[in-house]
């Protein structure tokens, strides 16, 4: 009654029956009370609030001072809460966390008298859900009667549960580490041709294109499985004619097929091409023993090989993991000279390819400082895609 009520304090002083004026005993009550209850709330409020109530002297007034100014900052974090429920997204927070965050924001705005019901609440967290969850957001949405809070709590670590375990790193059936063989490289050449096991090259964005058609952003360079072929099983690859004609001088074509052929009135080549035509024996460039030769000279250190013993991907630059996490395992790298590498992180990735818009996924990329390639394991590289 001191604080909601709207009369002023009682009346100072009376008059008795005999026409005397008094100091009246009920209004001395209600001050000994009132000051009683100002003392009160003036012990719980910090300090930061006292400097204001300087010059309050009723409990009514140093209520009023103290509703007029949490009023104000009520409505501007009640905005603030709403705002953060609209822009909250999951990212790369934990599915638990992010759900907290979300229950925090509407606990929030029940406090501020402007509760959430639970269909909004909802609503709120399959916003801020990224596309891999885009399965989820189809089912709740869609479905007639609709789901409970708890409901939709359980679908969504379900499925975040079954991502991290597709993500976890693949370890043989006999319980041995991850391995991976290099594929030695020849300074020779086999004048019968090179089978492609474990020769094509991948390249991020960092290398450049040996056949010097500049810098492109993860290229993909694939030579089939057959010898020397373009195709799958191809083979009797023709390659490139690199002999000068002997009529004219140029080296796109042979004599044979030169527009001068039938020309009488054509001069000829001049000496230095009649040279150059005569010395140069015709030869045939074989594509496979021509790219690794290329490939040795301007190919860097983050290039892609592809290996056909390897288990995992394999690389040595962290920068090259998309998504990396910390390898908590005790395993290591197995390869043939060594005993064994320490794996440091584990993560995705993914390769993009001039024959194709869509890029190749790399999936359980492995880390390794200490290897000296980078390697794209063929049988999970045929898993991933």
């Amino acid at each position: 009654s001191f604080i909601s009520s709207s009369d002023l304090a009682l009346s100072q002083t009376t008059v008795d029956g005999t026409g005397q004026i008094q100091v009246n005993p009920e209004y001395v009550s209600w001050v000994r009370q009132d000051q009683l209850l100002a003392s009160w709330l003036l012990s719980s409020l910090s300090e930061n609030l006292l400097v204001m109530m300087v010059g309050k002297n009723t409990s009514k007034e140093i209520w009023q001072a103290v509703e007029s100014n949490y009023s104000g900052q009520s409505k501007a974090r009640l905005m603030q809460f709403k705002l953060q429920l609209q822009t909250l997204k999951k990212g790369n927070l934990p599915m638990r966390e992010f759900l907290s965050q979300v229950k925090a924001c509407c606990d929030a705005l029940g406090t501020a008298c402007e509760p959430l019901s639970e269909q909004n609440h909802i609503l709120h967290i399959l916003g801020g859900l990224g596309q891999e969850y885009n399965a989820v957001v189809v089912v709740v949405t869609t479905r007639i009667e609709a789901y409970t809070l708890n409901e939709v709590h359980s679908m969504l670590l379900s499925l975040e549960s079954r991502m991290d375990l597709q993500t976890q790193p693949t370890i043989n059936l006999d319980g041995s580490s991850p391995s991976a063989h290099y594929a030695s490289q020849n300074t020779g050449n086999n004048n019968k041709g090179s089978t492609n096991q474990g020769g094509n090259q991948f390249h991020n964005s960092q290398s450049q294109n040996p056949f010097g058609r500049g810098n492109n952003h993860n290229n993909f360079s694939t030579r089939g499985r057959g010898r020397n072929a373009r195709g799958r099983g191809g083979r009797n690859f023709r390659g490139n004619f690199r002999t000068p004609c002997q009529l004219c001088g140029l080296s796109n074509h042979t004599a044979d097929r030169c527009f001068h052929r039938y020309d009488s009135t054509y001069p000829g080549p001049t000496n230095l091409q009649a040279q150059v035509a005569q010395a140069s024996p015709p030869q045939v460039v074989q594509p496979t023993t021509h790219y690794l030769n290329q490939a040795s000279d301007t190919m860097t250190e983050s290039s892609w090989f592809a290996d056909s013993g390897a288990t995992n991907h394999v690389t040595n630059e962290l920068s090259n993991l998309n998504l990396a996490s910390e390898f908590q395992g005790t395993n290591k790298l197995q390869i043939g000279n060594v005993t064994g590498l320490s794996i440091s992180h584990i993560g995705n990735s993914f390769l993009k390819s001039n024959l194709q818009s869509k890029p190749f996924l790399l999936k359980n990329l492995l880390h390794v400082p200490s290897i000296t390639k980078n390697l794209v394991s063929v049988s999970q590289f045929a898993k991933d895609n």
